[in-house]
């Protein structure tokens, strides 16, 4: 049985209050927590000193850095981070929980795909608008800030707009409208 959306935060949230050092678990967004949890006691202690210090590190960034240098001195991890802030562009590491997120929804839609061919779609360049938007919506559904009847009202309108948008497109091209069908997922507005 695979974890729902909801038992899946709980448990990245039981994993988040525990985490070590403790400054991190103010830092740490949950889709990164299991990521932060399997690198060392080190990397992580060099994680939340050099967050401390400077709060605009990329969490994939980092975390790439930290597991394939498990021994990095503090000013080289600042080095990297800095170079790839500002150096040639890289391509950007898949963050397995946004994967995940893009694998339950291919599941949900084509229940008869390999699961290998799962895994490699979500994976690819293909998806990574999709990816991104997991993240924001990981982002968005663990924000603070959803306390706030103003920003609740705000975020809503912006996804029913994005919707709108997207059933346009959709019904714009009849292959599009096609494959929506196929899958039998609702395509209204």
């Amino acid at each position: 049985m695979t974890e729902t959306y909801a038992q899946k935060k709980i448990r990245l949230q039981r994993i988040l209050d525990r985490l070590e050092p403790p400054e991190l678990r103010e830092m740490v967004p949950l889709r990164n927590v299991e990521d932060v949890l399997k690198l060392s006691q080190r990397a992580r202690d060099l994680l939340a000193q050099c967050l401390l210090e400077n709060a605009k590190i990329s969490f994939p960034k980092a975390i790439r850095i930290l597991s394939a240098n498990p021994g990095i001195s503090h000013d080289e991890f600042l080095e990297l981070i800095a170079r790839t802030k500002s150096g040639t562009p890289e391509k950007a590491a898949v963050d397995p929980g946004d994967a995940e997120s893009v694998i339950q929804v291919i599941d949900r839609c084509f229940p008869s795909m390999d699961e290998n061919t799962v895994r490699g779609i979500a994976a690819s360049d293909a998806m990574s608008e999709a990816r991104k938007l997991a993240a924001v919506l990981g982002d968005i559904n663990t924000s603070s800030h959803l306390r706030s009847d103003f920003v609740v009202v705000v975020i809503h309108a912006m996804l029913l707009g994005a919707k709108d948008d997207m059933v346009k497109r959709i019904r714009e091209v009849p292959a599009f409208v096609e494959a929506v069908q196929r899958t039998k997922l609702p395509l209204h507005s």
